[in-house]
């Protein structure tokens, strides 16, 4: 099955990849990624995820952030430029308010059920 195929009523574990391509518009995953997410947002899809997987996004987003700035992989890199740099650091701390904001919004749509502790949602 394909991921923007997915309409059960069963609830959906949503794990890192999908909050991070959407986050960082990584292709070729965002387009799927986001209309996944819209089905949160407007109700066809019961989401959750966990805080430590909207922890493991937060420090993709900051090194993928980097990664795309400083047009380099190298971790050592781009971990010393985020230390350095607080002009990059900025922006992608900018980049984490930014997904804080929609993630935010997306409680709001779900009436605060989208982040539950691991154990409770039934991965598929």
């Amino acid at each position: 099955m394909n991921l923007t195929e997915y309409s059960e009523a069963a609830p959906i574990f949503i794990d890192a990849n999908i909050w991070t391509y959407f986050a960082l518009n990584s292709e070729p995953f965002q387009e799927s990624c986001s209309t996944f997410l819209y089905g949160i947002e407007i109700g066809q899809i019961n989401g959750v995820t966990s805080t430590a997987v909207l922890n493991e996004v937060f420090y993709a987003i900051l090194v993928g952030k980097a990664s795309l700035e400083l047009q380099s992989t190298k971790i050592k890199r781009i971990h010393r430029h985020l230390k350095q740099d607080t002009e990059l650091s900025a922006i992608c701390y900018q980049a984490c308010v930014d997904f804080t904001t929609y993630i935010e919004a997306l409680l709001e749509v779900a009436n605060h059920r989208l982040i539950r502790w691991w154990w409770m949602a039934k991965p598929i």
